[in-house]
């Protein structure tokens, strides 16, 4: 059985009489260097990017997204999230990814643990690993 290359982190929700409350970082949280949004059109692909330093940490704020994780052999690992989920996914530093968006309008709201720095990310064209993104 392959190990899976993220993790799922539970992330807090709140109900309230107008709806649902996310609960994403406290003061209390160690590790926070910057947060960011990433938008993904439907059926837009973003691959393939492996961060040396950052831990992503990966929450959907609009949409539906598939992530998908090349490993050893030509193997994939895939997981899809959406704006009903309540995990924070979490993607640890030297692991290949990339996500494609599913919805029609798509966000990413990324908690990472370090500023961005071009210099600590690698980058390979879209069929650099075998992959169907049409499927």
């Amino acid at each position: 059985m392959t190990e899976m290359p993220y993790s799922l982190i539970d992330n807090p929700v709140i109900q309230s009489p107008h709806g649902q409350i996310h609960k994403l970082w406290s003061e209390a949280e160690r590790g926070l260097g910057e947060i960011y949004i990433s938008k993904v059109s439907h059926k837009g692909v973003s691959a393939w990017k492996m961060h040396l330093k950052m831990l992503c940490r990966i929450k959907i704020a609009q949409g539906r997204v598939l992530f998908v994780f090349p490993q050893v052999e030509g193997e994939t690992v895939s997981l899809v999230l959406d704006d009903s989920s309540s995990h924070i996914l979490e993607i640890p530093p030297n692991q290949w990814f990339g996500f494609q968006g599913l919805g029609q309008k798509n966000s990413l709201l990324n908690l990472a643990s370090i500023p961005h720095d071009p210099n600590e990310v690698q980058r390979l064209p879209v069929g650099a690993f075998k992959y169907d993104w049409r499927a």
